[in-house]
């Protein structure tokens, strides 16, 4: 299969003994669908046919469906490796019993502040339950893990937390972002803003230095600056980075009454794939078109900040859900950290009034691969002096680098005209141009520069050998390789592989 199902959720029922105030799911009683017991354990049995490796079970408040610990069973006789998380108010001796007995790993908790938000949340007398659950399951050398919503009431609480999480001897935490769906769409005034992001991940960031608790982003906070990925290699190896959102890939979600989705949080009809009543899972999982809105994204159909950003291809944009509750789109991401320690330069940038400075900070960021930032220097360089073809040139380049063709299209252009043959613009433009799928105009445009460039500016003989040979065009391609090579030493041994392969793809045709 091209994509493998790792890991899923599954909300086993819609029954909950609670109406938390930021469920996104509203969930309330036991629905007339749910799966049965059999229809359950059959469906245990395909999720492992599909190679799944882990799973966590779900509701509503998984404890009220009597046969959970049956499904849990079936899933560890297969060696998935199962997981519950739970509201706490049911557990007891008997739960954990009933746990160890299914093979369950882990028992994750919701505790989203001290006791009078925590309560006033979900239920009085919710903060004891937990309590006391976290105490059982510490004498019995049960592993325990807390996951916290987070919104704008309970943000200043999480040191608290922390501390009640410590003296409980809580093994790992995990912190989310509560999404303004379901519940919490009615009182959406309590979603934390993109800005207060860096407090959450400075918090984090803290906690993991501490090494008081083992501290865990989930997949709403992010992406790619220094801090989060020091938290992300702290849990799950030096390294670790954001590689895109799996829902549909490698995530799979399922609903109590087996409809089939990338994401339970992703529960809209636009969403889901099928029923296991009407189609059997792996067809629904593996079928053409299957989970198109992730499988299908692309850096080309990105927009915004997420289109340029030098994670795009790998990002793309984060997580599907947040994305789509918080701004109603799937092509761009504004909760997003490293989109914010971009934006704060805005304003540093913005009062450089000298060319010279923005161009050598612009030269700068490109060399490390901070086009974004190039780009924001690059812009106000040009308000400055809107008709210096040096500034277009690179900002077309910055473009090219986005992927953002037709904006380097037109940057080039708009340099041509100031500068009619400039070789440098030509290049762009000719690149451009075969990346928007007019190569005849592309390669002549190449071939122009060629023309008009110096002798020390051998970027054209390269670009246009690699363009011509994307199109097809192998013999052409050497020829204008060697060419170039004929010319330019240097040239000849920055050339040599690129010349190398195009030799050997000659002879195998």
């Amino acid at each position: 299969m091209e994509y493998t199902p790792i890991s899923s959720v599954w909300e086993i029922t819609m029954a909950c003994n609670m109406r938390c105030g930021h469920c996104g799911s509203e969930c309330s009683v036991k629905q007339p669908d749910e799966l049965t017991p059999e229809e359950a354990l059959k469906l245990c049995d395909n999720l492992a046919e599909l190679g799944l490796k882990l799973i966590t079970l779900s509701g509503g408040e998984p404890f009220t469906r009597p046969d959970w610990h049956k499904i849990a069973k079936r899933l560890t006789e297969h060696d998935i490796i199962t997981n519950i998380i739970s509201n706490g108010w049911f557990i007891d001796d008997n739960i954990i019993n009933m746990a160890s007995a299914a093979g369950i790993g882990t028992i994750a908790i919701s505790l989203d502040g001290n006791k009078e938000i925590h309560d006033s949340i979900r239920k009085e007398g919710s903060f004891n339950r937990v309590m006391n659950a976290l105490e059982i399951m510490k004498k019995r050398g049960f592993t325990s893990s807390i996951v916290t919503t987070i919104m704008k009431h309970n943000l200043p609480l999480l040191p608290e937390i922390k501390e009640i999480l410590i003296n409980k001897g809580v093994s790992q935490w995990q912190l989310q972002i509560g999404t303004p769906m379901g519940n919490l769409k009615k009182n959406s005034h309590n979603v934390i803003t993109p800005d207060q992001m860096e407090e959450i991940i400075d918090f984090a960031y803290e906690v993991m230095q501490e090494k008081t608790i083992r501290i865990a982003l989930a997949d709403d906070i992010g992406y790619y600056t220094k801090k989060i990925t020091a938290i992300a290699g702290s849990i799950y190896g030096e390294g670790t980075v954001w590689q895109g959102c799996g829902a549909g890939k490698s995530v799979i979600g399922i609903l109590h009454n087996g409809e089939i989705t990338g994401c339970t949080s992703l529960r809209d009809r636009n969403f889901i794939e099928g029923s296991i009543r009407e189609t059997p899972l792996k067809e629904l999982w593996t079928r053409p078109g299957a989970f198109a809105w992730n499988r299908e994204l692309s850096i080309e159909k990105l927009t915004g900040f997420c289109k340029k950003c030098r994670y795009a291809e790998k990002c793309l944009g984060g997580c599907t859900s947040h994305k789509r509750f918080t701004g109603n789109t799937l092509t761009e991401n504004n909760y997003c950290a490293y989109k914010s320690s971009i934006e704060k330069l805005i304003p540093k940038i913005n009062n450089i009034k000298d060319i010279k400075t923005l161009m050598a900070r612009a030269e700068k960021s490109i060399s490390l691969n901070l086009n974004e930032v190039a780009e924001i220097c690059l812009l106000k360089a040009l308000e400055i002096s809107p008709s210096d073809v040096n500034i277009l040139n690179m900002l077309g380049y910055v473009y090219f680098q986005f992927k953002d063709y037709k904006r380097c299209m037109e940057t080039n252009k708009k340099a041509l005209k100031i500068s009619h043959n400039n070789p440098y613009s030509l290049k762009g433009l000719g690149l451009a141009l075969a990346k928007l799928g007019k190569t005849k105009e592309g390669v002549e445009t190449l071939k122009k520069s060629i023309e008009f460039a110096e002798k020390d500016f051998m970027d054209p003989y390269h670009d246009l050998a690699v363009t011509l040979c994307e199109a097809g065009d192998l013999n052409q391609a050497l020829e204008i390789l060697e060419k170039g090579r004929s010319i330019s030493k240097s040239f000849e041994k920055q050339s040599q592989a690129i010349y190398e392969d195009l030799i050997k793809q000659k002879q195998n045709n």
